[in-house]
Parts: structure tokens; C-alpha cells; sequence
């Protein structure tokens, strides 16, 4: 029997949004996209502008804020779609500059070809939802290593990675043993 898979997102997807969440001040960074230069040389530096952008405050404002409810959909405990933050995100997206093609082989695109701030917007925004139509959507996942939690997309064939990589996998298995063993001779 033939299992049609689904379309793989474009390989840029899964970095641009992994690096969009991985801006957020975490144990040990402070927040990345802290002032509209920032936020234009993030966005400069995923080819989404120009390299000398200029974004408005208003504008950072709103890269958060998709950011955040992104972060809140994507990685919330539990992946729970809160209203709440269904709402915010839903708010937060409206108004982005998308294209919507079907090609031949029945393949559905949604793209941004804006080379303004509200076309990087977009192509953030259509990223999302190919992913989320490819099915990849459970791979973005935060390290199992508490003192990390950094942002990373699972590639693994069984999408059952735990830690961001090899340095925190060993860690936390050397933690466990440690445990086990302590648990063991008490």
C-alpha cells in the first residue's frame, strides 16, 4: 500500500521561523528585536528586506506580536489554542499581503512578493500556513533541557527529538542517570 505524504515546506520556512522565535529573551539572551534597527537587520538578515531596511516602531510592534502569538500557537504547554490566543494571532495576521496560486499538479502556494515591511510580514505569515498545511507544524518544538529551552525544528524521521541538539541530549541523559543512580542506593 502507497502512503502519499505530505509536501515538505520550503526549507527557508522552518529556519526564518525558527530564528523569528529563538528573538525572544530567554535563559541567558535578552530580547533580540529590542528596537526597529534590530528588527530591520533580523529582517534584512532573513533576506525578508532589503539590506538597509528601515522599520518603524509600530512596525517592531507588530513583528512581536506575531511573534509572540506564533510562539503561543506553535509552543504554548500542551499546544493548547487558547480563544484568546487564536484571537490575538488572528488580529495580529489580518491585513497580511498575500498571494494565493494553484499550480498544474494541484498544489496550493501562498506567497508574499512585497518588498516592504508588509511584504516580509506576509511571506512570515504565509510561512506559517505552509507549514501548517505540509504538516509540520508538531516539529517546532523548545529544548527538554530547562536551563536551555531554546526554539528548534525537529527533522528527525520519527519527529521525536527532545533537545535542541547533541550538547543538551547528552546532558540531560548524564542528569537522568545521575538520578537514577542516586534513587538507587538510598
Amino acid at each position: 500500500m502507497h502512503r502519499s505524504r505530505a509536501p515538505k515546506p520550503p526549507l527557508e520556512a522552518p529556519h526564518v521561523l525558527v530564528s523569528l522565535l529563538a528573538t525572544r529573551a530567554a535563559a541567558g539572551r535578552g530580547e533580540q528585536l529590542g528596537d526597529p534597527s534590530s528588527a530591520a537587520a533580523w529582517l534584512a538578515g532573513q533576506g525578508l528586506l532589503p539590506s538597509e531596511p528601515e522599520v518603524t516602531e509600530a512596525e517592531r510592534r507588530r513583528l512581536l506580536d506575531l511573534r509572540e502569538g506564533l510562539y503561543t500557537l506553535l509552543l504554548a504547554p500542551r499546544r493548547r489554542w487558547t480563544r484568546k490566543a487564536a484571537r490575538l494571532f488572528n488580529r495580529t495576521i489580518r491585513g497580511a499581503p498575500l498571494e494565493i496560486s494553484v499550480t498544474a499538479d494541484r498544489t496550493v502556494r501562498i506567497a508574499s512578493p512585497d518588498r516592504t515591511f508588509d511584504g516580509a510580514f506576509g511571506k512570515i505569515v504565509s510561512l506559517v500556513i505552509n507549514c501548517y498545511f505540509a504538516g509540520q507544524w508538531k516539529r517546532f518544538k523548545t529544548c527538554a533541557n530547562d536551563e536551555c529551552g531554546k526554539v528548534f525544528y525537529d527533522d528527525s524521521r520519527s519527529g521525536a527529538r527532545k533537545w535542541c541538539g547533541r550538547r543538551c541530549g547528552d546532558k540531560m541523559r548524564a542528569r537522568n542517570r545521575r538520578s537514577a543512580v542516586k534513587r538507587g542506593r538510598r
